[in-house]
C-alpha cells in the first residue's frame, strides 16, 4: 500500500461511530493523482477520495500525505498538517491526533507513529480508544500490525535500528540491541555485527 511507503517517517470532528469491517469490504481509499513533487521541506502530497467498483471516486476535502486504504468502515489519513483522521465515504471525519507521520493498519487496529517533542511515539487505535505502544525512539518505522502486537524498525537516541516488538505490556528490542553508534562492541565495530531490517516485513519471523 502506497501509505506504508511514504513514511521513514487531531482534535476534532463528529462522526459516526465506528464498527468494525473486512479489509476487502465496500469502498476502499484511493489517490485520484500521482503524488506531488516535493518543493523544498514539503512532502509529496495527493488527492484522495473514496472509490467503488463501477464508479466515479468521491473525492474528499483534503489532501493526503500519507494513507491506508480501509480501516473498519472507512479508511484513514494524514493530511499536509500531519493531522491523522479517520475517514468515511459520506465525507465524515474525526480528527484523532497531531503530529502523525506514518501510518499502518491490519483493518481492525490503526497504528501509527506521533512526535509530540523530538522523540517518536508509536500508538495504536481500535477506533475508540488510543493506545502508546512505544516512546522516546529517535525514529519508528512499522513493519507490521498484528492482532495483539506492533512490528517495527526502531531506534533510541544513540542507539542502531533493529526490529522491536510492541504490544500493551510495552516495547522490547529483537535485534541490534546492544549496537551503539560510535561505540566499538567486543573490540569489534557495530557493523560486524549489525542485522539488517527484514526486506518483506510479511516474512518476518519474530519472537
Amino acid at each position: 500500500m502506497r501509505s506504508s511507503l511514504i513514511a521513514v517517517l487531531c482534535v476534532g470532528c463528529t462522526a459516526a461511530a465506528p464498527s468494525h469491517a473486512r479489509l476487502d469490504e465496500g469502498p476502499e481509499l484511493v489517490a485520484l493523482e500521482e503524488m506531488s513533487e516535493t518543493v523544498m521541506d514539503e512532502v509529496p502530497r495527493a488527492r484522495v477520495g473514496f472509490a467503488v467498483p463501477d464508479g466515479t471516486p468521491t473525492e474528499l476535502d483534503r489532501d493526503a500525505i500519507a494513507f491506508v486504504p480501509r480501516w473498519r468502515d472507512g479508511a484513514a489519513l494524514i493530511d499536509p498538517e500531519r493531522r491523522l483522521y479517520q475517514v468515511w465515504p459520506n465525507g465524515e471525519r474525526r480528527m484523532l491526533v497531531r503530529g502523525a507521520i506514518t501510518l499502518a493498519t491490519d483493518g481492525d487496529r490503526l497504528a501509527y507513529v506521533v512526535i509530540p517533542d523530538l522523540l517518536a511515539d508509536l500508538r495504536v487505535h481500535d477506533g475508540e480508544t488510543e493506545h502508546t505502544l512505544a516512546s522516546g525512539f529517535a525514529s519508528i518505522g512499522v513493519l507490521r500490525v498484528e492482532p495483539e502486537r506492533v512490528l517495527f524498525v526502531g531506534a533510541r537516541p544513540g542507539g542502531i535500528a533493529g526490529v522491536w516488538i510492541a504490544d500493551r505490556a510495552g516495547a522490547r528490542c529483537v535485534t541490534n540491541c546492544d549496537l551503539r553508534t560510535g561505540e566499538l562492541h567486543e573490540g569489534e565495530h557495530w557493523l560486524a555485527r549489525y542485522v539488517p531490517p527484514p526486506t518483506d516485513p510479511s516474512r518476518l519471523e519474530a519472537p
